[in-house]
């Protein structure tokens, strides 16, 4: 049995090293695997609050456009029912002008004339004027 002890004595010697080294990889690749795990799972946690934040900042800048949006809308047609109302206001003015200086002038000749003209005048200005404000031909009181 002498041939043999140097077979065990190589297995006592290899047996170590072979465990010793499978051991090495197995806990060299456990660790790769618990390490990948775990930066998957902090990766993971990164773009799900990223993710988070994003849509919270998202929705707070539609909240904002949509009260800008609103304010816009509310102080267009303010600022429209303002010039209405001044164009409306000019409007009497000029008329009110126009029977006085009817009433004063009506006798001569050459007022007739500058009248005609006038009147002319008067009604492009009101159709300009209502073409701004969109009424496309509905007067007002005269």
């Amino acid at each position: 049995m002498a041939d043999w002890d140097w077979v065990k004595t190589a297995l006592q010697v290899l047996a170590p090293l072979v465990t010793g080294t499978a051991g090495l990889f197995l806990g060299t690749w456990q660790a790769g695997k618990k390490s990948g795990k775990d930066d998957a799972e902090r990766d993971a946690k990164i773009r799900a609050d990223i993710k988070k934040e994003t849509d919270k900042e998202i929705e707070s800048l539609r909240s904002e456009m949509k009260t800008a949006v609103q304010e816009a809308s509310d102080n267009r047609d303010l600022f429209i029912q303002q010039f209405h109302d001044t164009f409306a206001a000019l409007r009497q003015t000029i008329n009110d002008v126009k029977l006085e200086n009817e009433r004063r002038f009506l006798p001569e000749s050459s007022f007739e004339k500058f009248l005609d003209r006038y009147e002319q005048d008067q009604r492009r200005t009101e159709d300009k004027i209502d073409k701004l404000l969109g009424l496309n031909g509905v007067r007002g009181p005269h």
